[in-house]
């Protein structure tokens, strides 16, 4: 999928293709096929597939579409939530690490 295209077209033509695979004869089950789905998707869903993959969901393939064009909406809503995710992953730079107030009771 290319970046700043619709999750909807994308994810009914990837379950289009996967249903053309099980009527030749393949089979797959659920987690593969929203698996695959998950990582056809662009960088900008990274964190969409994280929270999916951590918080172990089980979702039908119209649920998984449901929730992408969710999360899409949102994106699209508040695009802070980009920046946020970009400024999150980075490491913060050099500088002296703040000491609390137990800290100082210390010394």
């Amino acid at each position: 999928m290319a970046e700043g295209t619709p999750v909807r077209d994308h994810v009914l033509k990837m379950i289009g293709h996967l249903n053309e695979i099980e009527i030749l004869g393949g089979e797959m089950d659920a987690d593969t096929q929203c698996d695959i789905i998950l990582q056809s998707l662009p960088k900008s869903f990274e964190q969409f597939r994280l929270n999916y993959n951590m918080n172990k969901l089980d979702l039908t393939l119209a649920g998984l579409l449901t929730e992408l064009v969710s999360a899409e909406g949102l994106f699209q809503q508040n695009p802070q939530i980009h920046i946020a995710e970009k400024v999150s992953a980075s490491k913060p730079k050099g500088g002296k690490k703040k000491r609390n107030h137990l800290d100082r009771r210390r010394r």
